[in-house]
């Protein structure tokens, strides 16, 4: 299976969608040996992974990508973490990526609810959505 190729090798991450979950476990096995290896996207930059699954659909626990993720959204951002998470006026949970239209003006108010995020699923998991921007 060339999806499995690919997570196998490092060039991808398993995303299951019911009701296809037969090979879930197969997939996730696989990237699990390829991320304790750090081969392909998993040796590359680690602040910008993806939040990772270790539980089969239906359970929502995740692990962050790395051990100073921010898996609720942090007040004050671990080194490398760079999205940021905004609320807008009419209390929209927003987040901003670096080369984004709006990152450079965007300040993160921790006290108003506004939080940074390590990876894009961590904030995607906490209900933010990317700006359009």
């Amino acid at each position: 299976m060339v999806n499995e190729m690919l997570v196998r090798e490092g060039y991808a991450q398993v995303s299951t969608f019911p009701p296809d979950v037969k090979y879930q476990q197969r997939f996730l096995e696989a990237q699990r040996q390829e991320r304790e290896a750090n081969r392909g996207l998993w040796g590359a930059c680690q602040a910008w992974l993806p939040t990772v699954s270790t539980r089969p659909v239906g359970q929502a626990t995740t692990m962050p990508a790395q051990a100073g993720g921010c898996p609720q959204g942090c007040t004050t951002p671990p080194k490398g973490c760079v999205i940021k998470g905004n609320i807008s006026s009419s209390g929209e949970r927003i987040f901003h990526l670096p080369g984004g239209g709006s990152y450079n003006a965007t300040v993160i108010s921790p006290s108003a609810g506004e939080r940074w995020f390590c990876t894009v699923q961590e904030a995607l998991n906490n209900g933010w959505r990317k700006a359009r921007n």
